[in-house]
């Protein structure tokens, strides 16, 4: 139970990390925008993606262990 509850509370740690991430890629925007300049225009996806690179891919695989294979089916790509 104990590695079970250490998995998890890494995978909201890093969760936490994201979300940081997030708020400081809004925050720069915001304050650009206060200052009259201008950072380049980019969505929010890709300004993430400069902060830190592979961030979507990261996601996705957090996700992916969160949801799992999904059905028997899909079960042999976890493995091959």
């Amino acid at each position: 139970m104990a590695d079970l509850l250490s998995g998890i509370y890494a995978l909201a740690e890093q969760g936490e990390r994201w979300k940081a991430l997030i708020r400081t890629a809004v925050q720069q925007r915001h304050a650009a925008d206060r200052a009259g300049g201008s950072l380049p225009e980019q969505s929010l996806e890709e300004r993430l993606n400069d902060l830190h690179p592979g961030f979507e891919r990261d996601l996705a695989d957090a996700e992916a262990f969160f949801t799992g294979p999904g059905s028997l089916e899909d079960l042999h790509l976890f493995f091959y």
